[in-house]
């Protein structure tokens, strides 16, 4: 929990930066974490410990690029103190929306653009990678590997960016030529 406090904090001290007092509370804050990893490597089931949802998961649940969404709530012992003190009408607990994002791959084991456009429109990520064996969920290299995953994970996010970059400059050129 204290990891969740400290990003949030980090993440509305960066947006509300320089805002003038009109200008922070037209802002509704609200910091968007993808949970991540290959298949079956168990992100659901840690979206549905963390908010208490009971979504599918099993393996061929809800198809290509489903997204489970939860607003959390951050519960934090200040705000209660506060609350204390001040006795107001309404109490409003800092939030973030928790996304259970499946990944999709094509035929050459890249990300596809939809999941990495889901991957790109997060503030932060939990990435989960399978360190267990069990034989009736059949990991996608037959034998789990977590270090290998996890550079593998982190390649694809990379690739998936450099993609983006590529086809920026290519972009660019064509505008220059123009």
């Amino acid at each position: 929990m204290l990891i969740f406090q400290v990003l949030f904090n980090r993440f509305y001290n960066a947006i509300h930066a320089g805002c003038t007092v009109e200008q922070k509370k037209s802002i509704k804050v609200f910091m968007e974490t993808g949970i991540v990893g290959f298949p079956l490597s168990g992100k659901t089931t840690i979206y549905n410990a963390i908010t208490g949802q009971a979504a599918d998961t099993s393996p061929h649940s809800g198809g290509k690029n489903k997204v489970n969404l939860c607003d959390v709530k951050v519960p934090d012992d200040r705000l209660y103190a506060l609350a204390k003190i001040f006795s107001p009408k309404k109490v409003t607990h800092a939030g973030m929306i928790l996304k259970d994002i499946r990944l999709e791959y094509d035929d050459a084991g890249h990300m596809t653009s939809a999941s990495a456009g889901e991957v790109r429109n997060v503030d932060a990520m939990v990435l989960v990678i399978r360190a267990f064996k069990n034989p009736e969920v059949v990991h996608h290299s037959q034998t789990p590997d977590p270090a290998s995953d996890c550079a593998k994970l982190i390649d694809s996010f990379v690739f998936s960016d450099y993609e983006v970059c590529e086809k920026r400059l290519q972009r660019l050129e064509k505008e220059g030529k123009k």
